[in-house]
């Protein structure tokens, strides 16, 4: 089972799926194990801080505990993804301001070009660099270099003819290429100590990039917060922020800016924006996948926090119920006992008529707060209501 580039635990778990549907042998099954069992342990290692779920060990059985690393990678993709929720918002919004701000510098406060002196500059070099060319051909090819290569060659004989004037073909290229590098920068010296201005701007420009730059660090840096959660984040879903902030970095040093510009025209500044534009798509649909995280959530805590509300409602008529026939049950006690009502203390069968005129009370009373007990209680009461006339008889 190739597992070489199972970088995530949605590629590993795919490897091992698409693994077990192989032919495999038994000696392939162990093997297999072996090796994400090293890979997994390797996550836990490099991802320690995001608290993975422990590895089930099944060693004695191999196929289980192929399957055990799958459910692990599946509970490994949760935790991934809930690494989302615990972004903070404000600073992916404040990392992207700053990203746009780092590409509106370039469109804003790039100086302008004396194109006129950079094309005089450009000749004057081109011709100093033809000049060497010419040199370059005319002179002696072997070089000593070459002649010590020749000299001690590992089997003790002469290089061929063939042989060596490849090598001293390899060797003028070699010295053509260093020419036109020194003649690119000495151009690039010439015209930055001719243009003021130019100078000055790039200066200015280098300045508010720093300032601009040194905030992004501080949002992405190795000991910030939001920084380690977005790296493994990515790193585990595969998105390539790491490797367009390192574009950045590079594209964004002033020199680098300064010769992109001069040597490849100013169409080039938009190879740069989109690195930046590229960072900026990747934090916003992290954004995106938070805010519809958090709704998630939100949804499933006010649902929680509904619950005891909707039974506090529906309490509150069976309280209100229960209140109002103690109370009339006691006012009716207190008419029979206190007034008293006569013809029902001295009555046979006096309690049997209390009781029944009590539960008659209840019913009505409950049966009138609850609809949805209603037919049940009032057929009670009606009961109760029977059980009264059959005590007077």
């Amino acid at each position: 089972m190739d597992i070489s580039t199972a970088n995530t635990p949605e590629k590993l778990q795919q490897a091992i799926r698409e693994f077990l549907q192989s032919d495999y042998s038994h000696g392939d099954l162990t093997e297999a194990y072996e090796n994400v069992c090293k890979l997994i342990i390797c996550f836990i290692g490099d991802y320690s801080a995001l608290s993975l779920p422990d590895l089930p060990i099944s060693k004695d059985d191999p196929l289980s505990g192929l399957k055990d690393a799958m459910v692990w990678c599946a509970k490994f993709s949760k935790v991934v993804d809930d690494i989302v929720f615990n972004l903070d918002s404000q600073a992916i919004s404040e990392l992207i301001n700053q990203l746009k701000k780092l590409r509106d510098l370039l469109a804003s406060r790039f100086p302008s070009i004396n194109y006129d002196l950079w094309r005089k500059i450009q000749d004057k070099v081109k011709t100093k660099e033809e000049k060497e060319f010419k040199k370059l051909k005319k002179a002696n090819p072997s070089n000593k270099r070459i002649s010590q290569i020749s000299n001690n060659a590992t089997s003790g004989v002469d290089l061929e003819g063939t042989t060596l004037k490849i090598m001293e073909e390899t060797d003028r290229e070699l010295k053509k290429e260093e020419i036109m590098i020194q003649c690119h920068n000495k151009a690039l010296q010439i015209y930055l100590s001719s243009d003021q201005t130019f100078r000055d701007g790039l200066f200015e420009l280098e300045k508010e990039i720093g300032e601009v730059v040194k905030r992004i660090d501080v949002l992405m840096g190795d000991t910030s917060p939001i920084g380690k959660l977005l790296k493994a984040y990515c790193e585990l879903k595969d998105l390539p922020l790491k490797q367009k902030f390192t574009q950045i970095e590079y594209a964004f040093r002033i020199n680098s800016l300064t010769e992109s510009v001069l040597f490849d025209g100013p169409s080039s500044l938009e190879a740069t924006k989109s690195f930046v534009d590229d960072v900026i798509e990747i934090l916003t649909e992290i954004q995106t996948k938070k805010g519809k995280h958090t709704s998630h959530k939100s949804v499933k805590a006010n649902l929680t926090d509904l619950k005891p509300a909707v039974t506090e409602q529906k309490a509150k008529p069976t309280i209100i119920a229960i209140v109002i026939s103690l109370i009339l049950i006691l006012l009716f006690e207190l008419l029979v006992y206190i007034v008293p009502i006569t013809w029902v203390t001295n009555h046979p069968h006096s309690y049997g008529i209390q009781g029944s005129i009590i539960c008659l009370i209840s019913c009505l009373i409950i049966g009138y707060f609850k609809p949805r007990w209603r037919k049940w209680f009032w057929g009670g009461a009606v009961i109760a209501f029977l059980a009264v006339l059959l005590s007077l008889l």
